[in-house]
């Protein structure tokens, strides 16, 4: 069966679907390179949606910084510089928070702490007020919700591929839109494997808006359901000082689907540095970690014909073994 990898990209402004797309693309191949399958190749469609929020994208010709459409955070190779750092307190830190944000979430001061959540995330995340306020946008189906039509944008593409293996690499707001998609516009498409990066789907008010989008009158019960399209496995990546991912483990936060999946949660580092700067929620970080790069790489194999697969292998140790011959200086005897 074809297999093809689906983006589906976070918050704030971007580039052009074009250039967003592209360094996409060098990241992926960055970090398989790494891994040493450059010779990897596989089908590539990025979900853009910034443009429904933005009516301008991100340009590489802006030069002033101080403009909205500076390019603050261009994709740039690792620079392998950076070693991660030890964060053992930080995590026990997020995991004592994230038990006592769960327990508030369905105590008797339930509401005001949404509401408080709520204020929070207008402040810092605009996209994310925006999708789960009611605005309506026009298209060219009629009014809907902003939530609704940046939906489609997702659902259309896995329309269009659903005769494939596919792989959902979803980041940080993106794997909201994910989640969304999978089980309110295309429950019947099913995919092959479901990756979140820097996802804040564990914050509880982010999950409460889940449940009361479909229950409005039914309390939240602590835990969502894992979407039953999900064939194989979902990989859950944070970086421990990724603030978005405020609650990096999903695992106890989702129930398993009807194939027994339910999140996998992957502790990684995200290396994506500018001016000596490390963003640890950067997309272009988590796209090479190796952990995400051996998913990638196990899902074009997964299934492939042997004959297939032999080749592959056999070309990569040729390759080898003629580049160490090069390397390797002649002895004389």
């Amino acid at each position: 069966m074809a297999k093809i990898i689906i983006g589906v990209h976070g918050l704030a402004n971007k580039p052009t679907r074009g250039v967003l797309k592209k360094w996409w693309l060098k990241s992926i191949q960055e970090g398989l390179a790494a891994l040493g399958y450059e010779n990897d190749s596989f089908e590539f469609e990025l979900v853009y949606w910034a443009h429904l929020m933005y009516p301008k994208p991100q340009s590489l010709d802006e030069t002033d910084p101080k403009s909205p459409l500076f390019i603050h955070e261009p994709y740039l190779p690792s620079a392998h510089t950076i070693k991660k750092e030890d964060t053992p307190f930080r995590r026990q830190l997020l995991d004592s928070l994230n038990r006592q944000l769960d327990k508030l979430a369905t105590s008797r001061w339930a509401d005001e702490v949404a509401g408080i959540a709520n204020a929070v995330l207008s402040h810092y995340f605009r996209d994310l007020d925006i999708y789960y306020s009611n605005e309506k946008m026009a298209t060219q189906a009629g009014l809907n919700t902003v939530r609704k039509v940046v939906r489609q944008q997702l659902a259309a593409v896995l329309k269009r591929h659903a005769g494939k293996d596919i792989l959902l690499i979803s980041h940080s707001m993106g794997s909201i839109i994910a989640y969304d998609t999978l089980t309110l516009e295309v429950p019947k498409i099913q995919i092959d494997s479901l990756v979140t990066l820097g996802s804040p789907l564990g914050i509880p008010v982010i999950a409460e808006n889940i449940w009361h989008e479909r229950h409005p009158a039914t309390a939240f019960p602590a835990h969502l359901p894992t979407p039953d399209n999900i064939k194989r496995q979902w990989d859950n990546m944070a970086d421990p000082l990724d603030r978005v991912a405020l609650d990096m483990t999903l695992a106890d936060d989702f129930l398993p689907n009807v194939q027994k999946v339910r999140p996998k949660d992957l502790i990684v580092h995200n290396d994506y540095v500018v001016e000596n700067e490390r963003n640890p929620h950067k997309v272009y970080g988590y796209l090479r970690t190796p952990e995400l790069s051996q998913q990638i790489h196990e899902f074009l194999q997964h299934d492939r014909h042997p004959i297939f697969v032999f080749w592959q292998l056999t070309r990569k140790k040729i390759r080898t073994f003629f580049m160490k011959r090069r390397l390797d200086p002649v002895s004389e005897n």
